[in-house]
């Protein structure tokens, strides 16, 4: 109890203050003052909270030993794989052989003679670490890849781009836009009206930040650590959720059959394909065999491709037309439609299960692959190449004859080796020591010069109006687009608005995409 007595007495202007408090504690029936059991109840919630506060920071350090362990282990295959290959895996997937404890996450980088490994975990006030060819584990992430999750900077700016028929997406800060046309629901937002200008996708249906996206033709696919989601035309079961039905927001993969998680995957007209640590799987329309599986049945759900005649892991793989690629530790293969020589093997037959691509012409292991519509390009250490039709000048060899196996690009126009490839219906691109080049059907100035006129050999990109390094390239039916860490710029056909700045004008130059928030 609390008593408080209080005075006050004033005489000629003088100020006495008298003031007295009187505390009473009530004794707790326990024995305790109230005071005294306060005290005892924050004395106990302060030790808890250090308990609490101890045994977070021995869960952090164990998990973070454990992504130091992982990657040393990584470290260790590599250098056996290297002793016994000459090289490491080459390309940006991780290779099948490397685990990982928990849900520890890897991603990978090599141009086969040195590699960087980053490993990664969602558990709160974790941090990246990597290890490079010298096998020394270093706290932080290598140079160009992008963690996210806690303890690690989440990714910002433009990260991915993609091109169908006649729309784009991309991905920025981990949500997925797209524009253009949308008449299949390929936008993904819900409605089949066509934007000049990027929407979001609707990811009602989608766990987790988008990792990854790609498109052709009215279909497009994304994955997040949870899953992949694929959305738009869906009339051949392009989709793979089981049915024919089109979706204009994102409907999940079956994935039942495939093993382990979608390391990798891509789009084609009107199929799809995605790699595993254990296997390469493909569903949707098979009638030249473009699923790989030995047959020409469509299917709605994926199916295993055929992977007898592949020697070493898949280290990308992309869809064109109607046919596919893959590259692996020992070559480059195909399968699917082959009427203009689109697989490389050397003939006009198609084949529904993986064939190797002739290697009479190539020199050094593929670094980047890219599948057109009925033509296709991969870089060595020796060069680019491309094969297949060629009416337009999209082999990049100077003429427009087709080639029914791999001919080297003209590259003399081109200052550096090539970093990475993306292939149109008639056209290619690439990238090279921070410029782009384009090459093939330019009808629409989807070649980026300023100009209307096909070449069949590499152009520079005009990039006067881009603002920092282009980073990715993405080819559509007409058009072309590109990625910088600040935005996107595209170029070409834009009858849709699959430019995204707003407008339906074509552009024989790089535009920028209207800014998203």
């Amino acid at each position: 109890m609390v008593n408080c007595e209080y005075n006050k007495f004033n005489p000629l202007g003088s100020t006495v203050t008298h003031f007295q408090l009187h505390v009473k504690t009530r004794q707790h029936p326990s024995g305790f003052t109230i005071v005294e059991l306060l005290i005892t109840i924050v004395v106990i919630a302060i030790l808890a909270t250090l308990a609490v506060v101890s045994y977070n920071g021995i869960q952090t350090r164990a998990h973070n030993a454990a992504l130091q362990s992982d990657l040393r282990n990584a470290a260790t295959q590599l250098g056996t794989l290297n002793a016994i290959d000459g090289a490491y895996p080459s390309g940006s997937v991780v290779p099948g052989s490397l685990k990982t404890s928990g849900n520890n996450e890897l991603q990978y980088t090599s141009d086969g003679t040195t590699f960087c490994l980053t490993a990664t975990s969602p558990t709160p006030g974790t941090v990246a670490y990597h290890v490079d060819e010298s096998g020394s584990v270093q706290e932080g992430a290598c140079d160009g890849h992008i963690v996210g999750g806690s303890g690690s900077p989440a990714p910002s700016g433009w990260t991915a781009i993609a091109t169908g028929r006649l729309h784009a997406c991309g991905i920025k800060d981990e949500v997925a836009y797209c524009w253009g046309y949308n008449t299949s629901g390929q936008l993904g937002n819900g409605t089949t009206a066509n934007s000049s200008t990027p929407v979001a996708v609707n990811t009602g249906a989608m766990s987790g930040a988008v990792t990854a996206i790609k498109a052709n033709a009215d279909q497009t696919c994304a994955t997040t650590a949870s899953g992949m989601y694929c959305w738009g035309y869906n009339g051949y079961g392009q989709l793979g959720n089981g049915t024919t039905a089109s979706s204009s927001t994102p409907v999940a993969v079956n994935t039942g059959a495939m093993s382990g998680a979608v390391t990798s995957f891509t789009v084609g007209k009107d199929h799809a394909c995605a790699t595993t640590a254990t296997g390469v799987y493909c569903w949707g329309y098979n009638n030249y065999g473009q699923l790989g599986n030995g047959t020409t049945t469509n299917s709605s759900t994926p199916v295993a491709v055929s992977a007898g005649s592949m020697s070493g892991a898949v280290t990308a793989i992309d869809a064109g037309g109607n046919h596919t690629c893959a590259t692996t530790t020992s070559g480059v293969y195909c399968w699917g439609w082959n009427i203009y020589g689109q697989i490389g093997n050397g003939s006009t037959t198609n084949s529904s299960s993986p064939v190797a691509v002739s290697s009479a012409v190539m020199s050094g292991e593929a670094t980047s692959l890219a599948a057109g519509y009925q033509h296709s390009c991969a870089t060595t250490s020796g060069g680019t190449y491309c094969w297949g039709y060629g009416s337009s000048g999209q082999i990049g060899r100077g003429s427009t004859s087709n080639s029914l196996v791999p001919a080297a690009v003209n590259s003399s126009t081109m200052t550096s080796g090539v970093s990475s490839l993306a292939a149109g219906y008639f056209h290619a691109c690439a990238i090279a020591a921070d410029n782009a080049y384009c090459w093939g059907m330019n009808t629409s100035g989807q070649l980026g010069n300023g100009a209307t006129t096909n070449s069949t050999v590499p152009v520079v990109v005009n990039t006067a109006t881009v603002s920092g390094t282009i980073e990715g390239l993405a080819a559509g039916t007409n058009f072309t687009c590109a990625t910088t860490l600040s935005n996107v710029y595209c170029w070409g056909s834009n009858a849709y608005g699959q430019l995204g700045n707003g407008t339906t004008t074509d552009s024989s130059v790089p535009v920028e995409i209207s800014n998203v928030s």
